[in-house]
């Protein structure tokens, strides 16, 4: 017979906490990187909400290009209002064409700006 070994309670008990926390450690790491890829997924839609609008935009510039009379005889209208209030009373109208041209231009320099920040954080 071969001199077995057994193991006391104490030492089996020390086995079993070690894979415990071994696992309690793995669920702990998954956790963590399900919690950075939702953070990456939310940034991509943000991101995806900023191209749409510099599209959007762009394709407005693109239109006072090819039709000039449209921004000129004041048929395109900023208007600003706050997100509580959509009555056309209380909205803040802007017709003049260049300082619309001057704002779109602006907003694209913040667009662009904004989206190398988000590509940064989701690259990371």
């Amino acid at each position: 017979m071969k001199n077995e070994k057994k193991e006391s309670p104490k030492t089996e008990e020390k086995k079993e906490t070690k894979k415990l926390s071994k696992t309690d450690e793995i669920q702990e790491l998954l956790q963590k990187q399900i919690e950075k890829n939702q953070k990456v997924m939310e940034l991509i839609g943000v991101r995806k909400q900023f191209i749409s609008t510099k599209d959007k935009l762009n394709t407005l510039l693109e239109d006072a290009k090819e039709n000039p009379e449209n921004f000129e005889n004041d048929n395109v209208l900023l208007s600003l209002t706050t997100n509580s209030d959509y009555r056309p009373e209380n909205f803040i109208k802007i017709s003049n064409n260049l300082i619309i041209k001057e704002f779109i231009d602006f907003i694209n320099i913040k667009i662009d700006n904004k989206l190398a920040e988000l590509e940064k954080q989701i690259i990371i």
